[in-house]
């Protein structure tokens, strides 16, 4: 569990830190009740261990402020205190504390408080997950808001377009408004456009019946038969081919799909929900992708912001991939070392979150010890740069500051161009192109 242990002297605080981290607890201290607010407010914990009486603020006042600051993600609270007051005690379990533990506190004491927030939490945990299994980590307001539109659109059947570059997680979203809205207990079918060679994409999409072509030896119900009832996501739309497009507009418009080879439709009922890391209104103006198909697919879009513009929400990425490999692998979670944070909050992932979920597990796969140190990076996040400002003065023309933008892009990547052009959100032979101009130059 992850633990804030909040005590005003150093002694005692760094005694109870040590026994719960031997208890193989993730521990956070904090040195009086506003020190905690503040480490409360950035990161999610599991239980909350404060002192009664500190300087500042009490822990029963610290606890009516967590109370107003968190009404809905409130971890478990115990308290501590030499003194043994009825009436604070009285107080606190009014308010909803867990414990009230008399110092000096024993090893003991802190198991059985383990066992009884676990126990809490692990039953809470498992009650949450049945209904909302995809909860994404959220401590950025750009993610925020993008999380508050996705659950207020959840509960109507508007169909959603998710647009992003890859790896920013847009099939959790989708899984979140699935698990968010009245269907939950109906299927979630994921069908990846680009995964599926073209020939199959409409055999997997609508099914097909007993002889409908050679090798056809029995009936397949399709996908979007599989998901009649519940949520249907289609991943990178912008991949489909034109001509199944137009046979999706058609299912889409009169919620009916015809197997291939079959002579009659059948009812289906499904959300939508698209994704995509292309411009789907680009592709739609150069005949790429048809109009009126993403007009009934985006009624609701959604932008989400990729991870380097969200550089608050690396850290608490970091943790939650660190617990969670460490579990898979039954260790210890790993620490995270300073300066490998540092260097995680200076690389511009192009790869988003799935590339920050990929440097975890191989950390985790890698470690021979409890740390995440600065060994167990892949090269191209630790000879990251922390990120440069770009100074432009007024006057300069246009054209000069894209090149002074696309040259310090370049110059951060080490010259990996595909990586600059994630990052300047063009095309890489945007880059290939600027670079060919100046070598004419």
């Amino acid at each position: 569990m992850r633990i804030l242990v909040v005590e005003d002297e150093a002694h005692n605080r760094e005694a109870i830190g040590d026994v719960l981290t031997r208890l193989g607890q993730t521990v956070t201290i904090a040195a009086d009740a506003s020190d905690a607010m503040v480490k409360l407010n950035a990161e999610s914990f599991d239980l909350v261990l404060s002192d009664v009486r500190m300087p500042g603020m009490s822990g029963i006042d610290f606890f009516r402020a967590a109370i107003k600051m968190l009404p809905d993600s409130l971890p478990k609270f115990a308290f501590m205190t030499a003194y043994g007051r009825l009436d604070e005690a009285v107080e606190a379990m009014r308010l909803g504390a867990l414990h009230f533990l008399s110092k000096p506190i024993r090893k003991k004491d802190l198991e059985v408080l383990i066992h009884d927030v676990g126990r809490e939490v692990g039953s809470k945990a498992k009650d949450s997950t049945r209904g909302h299994p995809h909860e994404p980590v959220v401590v950025s307001r750009t993610f925020a808001e993008v999380i508050q539109t996705i659950d207020r659109v959840a509960p109507n059947l508007a169909s959603v377009l998710l647009v992003g570059e890859s790896g920013v997680g847009k099939e959790v979203l989708a899984r979140r408004l699935h698990a968010k809205s009245a269907r939950t207990s109906a299927p979630f079918v994921a069908f990846h456009a680009g995964a599926v060679p073209e020939s199959l994409v409409e055999s997997e999409l609508f099914g097909y019946v007993k002889g409908a072509f050679t090798g056809a030896d029995q009936d397949k119900p399709g996908l979007l038969t599989q998901a009649n009832g519940g949520t249907f996501f289609l991943d990178e739309i912008a991949t489909m081919p034109v001509g199944v497009q137009a046979k999706l507009l058609r299912v889409i418009q009169e919620r009916m799909v015809q197997p291939l080879g079959a002579t009659t439709a059948h009812p289906i009922d499904v959300r939508w929900v698209a994704a995509t890391n292309a411009n789907l209104k680009t592709e739609a103006e150069r005949g790429g992708f048809r109009q009126d198909l993403l007009y009934r697919l985006s009624v609701v879009e959604v932008e989400v912001p990729p991870l380097r513009t969200r550089v608050e929400d690396i850290l608490p990425l970091t943790q939650a991939f660190l617990e969670e490999f460490s579990r898979r692998e039954g260790r210890a979670v790993l620490t995270l070392n300073p300066n490998v944070a540092e260097k995680l909050k200076a690389y511009p992932w192009p790869g988003n979150v799935r590339e920050l979920r990929n440097v975890v597990e191989r950390a985790v796969a890698l470690a021979t010890a409890d740390q995440f140190d600065v060994a167990l990076l892949p090269e191209q996040v630790n000879s990251a740069e922390k990120s440069r400002e770009v100074r432009i003065a007024v006057g300069t023309t246009l054209q000069s500051a894209e090149d002074k933008l696309i040259e310090e892009t370049l110059r951060m990547c080490g010259g990996d161009k595909v990586q600059a052009a994630a990052i300047l959100g063009v095309a890489p032979r945007t880059i290939y192109r600027w670079l060919e101009k100046r070598t004419q130059v």
